[in-house]
């Protein structure tokens, strides 16, 4: 299940990083400022050091960490904000004196004197200190849910060393965390050892997600829902987890929690954190580059693209796996969890990068990311089931759901009428599908035909009636165009809808139509250039004479996508004749190789 798998996942990370794993219950924070103090409890001279809230990388710490809920949050061991540290604020007063006392306890417990003379100098110089902060810039807002800036944490210094990086200290904490777990004797959900247990995981979790503006920023969570046959999971009871040794939940907590803050192991989709983990790493890193498909990517993408083409050899048997992640709040949510083996992972992709590739402008592969983006709504829900059914359906063979594939016409009915208010009006205002539309039509279509999938570029006598009136479509604009270059509005944009809906009826219009501009391409450009179109309007018509395009009434929604992968490629054709040559050629010499 998802939590044993994070635990294996854990002890593999854990055994490879060795002294760089974690600190128990530390998490890494950025501190405002930082306090110098002698080891007799007096400040020192200039013992207040302020860092810039704009620089990132100043001022990045260590520091212990607790799960704060409910009406009275517990403080932090040493760095804290200034409503602990200096009592600022409504409960201020009560906040100080836990932490104060917090302060007494580990330096009884542990006979750290750099402790004791933090609690010492507050007990006695509180007031010096707030002054001193004050003048630095420090202030206090009026708002009891939020006295002062959000980032003012608070660090001490004694002497030459800084106490919360002694290890007495971190283990004191560590063990002071775990006293917080009830007295109990269950069975542990994650490693099947009988003990105490919990049901909080107590480990903050970072998941990438956008604010107001748009930009990304990292918020800590907590995993609130866990897949396991003893727990109800998030949707059905909230505050119901199953039970967990803390040693179990450290180490699943912190491997989540690695795996997403590592750009080769973890991507976004919208509001969807994947993480995934494999031990082949150029594995891992190339399949994150194709989630994400951005330039620096590129790279990456080589090695992804020499295992597809079986000219680099990997574990096959190795497991492949994947979480994915939203946040709701401060709280996590996994929304789905896979497992496979590497190999049939491959094999997957192999069979979904086939299926989506197509002729056209731009990269040989469209990634997941591309794809994503070309289907994005409004609704976060819709935007969410999109990005987790794509990743699946590319990594794990999974198929696509008919409504994502019927989502995608109304986008392609967009981007053929969009305007550009930019553009020269005295170029042609005519537009063309998306190709990753085209692409997911293809992805959708080739999970019942296997025939599709060939279908790369120009397939002259594919054997369906909806394929060759796409192509008929594209000739009939291409017509149009050669006889008025400058034409602002094509008959793709008029006729596109109802010749994909009801052909027959639409022909004879458009026959019509192209008869016009035939006379007008003879008169501007000679009769060679007529001549050569009417002969492609034949041959697609003798194709569809054979195929009794007359008990052809509707077209299917299925029927609908092969309509519209037949225009992109003859329209693909009609505007780079030289690449369609050279596939052509290409396919010729394959299949005299074979005869051979």
């Amino acid at each position: 299940m998802m939590l044993r798998e994070l635990y294996r996942i854990g002890l593999e990370m854990k055994r490879e990083r060795g002294p760089e794993w974690p600190v128990e219950m530390y998490e890494e924070r950025k501190i405002r400022w930082e306090v110098w103090l002698t080891e007799d409890a007096t400040l020192r001279p200039n013992g207040v050091k302020s860092f810039d809230p704009k620089d990132k990388a100043a001022g990045r710490i260590y520091a212990p960490d607790v799960y704060r809920s409910g009406k009275k949050p517990p403080p932090y061991l040493v760095v804290d904000k200034p409503e602990y540290v200096l009592g600022v604020g409504k409960d201020g007063e009560k906040q100080h004196e836990a932490y104060l006392a917090l302060l007494d306890e580990c330096a009884c417990a542990t006979g750290k004197q750099g402790v004791r003379a933090i609690r010492d100098y507050l007990s006695s110089h509180r007031s010096q200190l707030r002054d001193e902060m004050a003048r630095q810039g420090l202030t206090e807002n009026g708002d009891a849910k939020k006295t002062t800036q959000a980032r003012d944490w608070i660090n001490f210094k004694v002497g030459d060393a800084y106490p919360i990086e002694a290890p007495e200290i971190s283990a004191w904490w560590a063990q002071y965390t775990r006293d917080e777990i009830k007295d109990s004797d269950e069975v542990c959900c994650i490693s099947r050892i009988r003990g105490k247990v919990t049901r909080k995981f107590p480990v903050s979790i970072p998941v990438v997600e956008l604010d107001e503006r748009g930009r990304e920023r990292r918020k800590p969570c907590r995993l609130a829902s866990v897949d396991s046959p003893a727990c109800k999971s998030y949707g059905f009871d909230k505050s119901d987890h199953a039970p967990m040794s803390h040693d179990a939940a450290l180490i699943a907590g912190t491997a989540l929690k690695l795996m997403l803050s590592d750009e080769e192991s973890s991507k976004r989709l919208g509001d969807v954190n994947f993480a995934f983990w494999t031990r082949e790493k150029r594995v891992r890193s190339g399949i994150g580059a194709l989630i994400s498909g951005r330039p620096e990517d590129e790279a990456k993408l080589a090695d992804v693209k020499a295992l597809l083409e079986g000219r680099q050899v990997y574990p096959a048997a190795d497991k492949f796996y994947m979480l994915a992640i939203t946040n709701t709040e401060s709280r996590i949510v996994i929304r789905a969890s896979i497992e496979a083996a590497l190999g049939e992972v491959i094999g997957s992709f192999r069979d979904w990068s086939a299926s989506v590739a197509v002729c056209g402008p731009g990269a040989d592969l469209p990634s997941i990311w591309s794809l994503h983006t070309a289907l994005q709504v409004s609704n976060e829900r819709q935007n969410r089931n999109t990005a987790i059914a794509l990743v699946e359906r590319a990594f794990f063979g999974a198929a696509l759901d008919r409504a994502l594939y019927a989502s995608v016409f109304p986008r392609i009915e967009s981007s053929i009428h969009r305007r550009d208010s930019r553009s020269n009006k005295k170029a042609p205002q005519w537009r063309c599908p998306l190709k990753e539309h085209v692409s997911i039509i293809k992805l959708y279509l080739s999970q019942s035909n296997e025939e599709v999938k060939d279908l790369v570029a120009l397939n002259e006598s594919f054997r369906s009636v909806a394929y060759q009136y796409g192509r008929l479509m594209a000739v009939y604009e291409a017509i149009q165009i050669d006889a008025s270059p400058n034409v602002q509005s094509t008959v793709t944009e008029r006729f596109f809808s109802p010749m994909m809906l009801n052909p027959i009826r639409t022909v004879a219009k458009l026959d019509v139509l192209s008869k016009h501009h035939l006379r007008v391409v003879t008169r501007d450009k000679g009769k060679g250039a007529a001549v050569n179109l009417e002969k492609r309007l034949e041959a697609i018509n003798w194709q569809i004479e054979c195929l009794d395009a007359a008990a052809c009434g509707g077209l299917s929604l299925d029927d609908r996508g092969l309509f519209v992968l037949g225009y992109w490629h003859e329209r693909f054709r009609t505007y780079n004749p030289s690449k369609h040559r050279e596939e052509t050629q290409d396919e010729t010499e394959s299949a005299d190789d074979q005869q051979d």
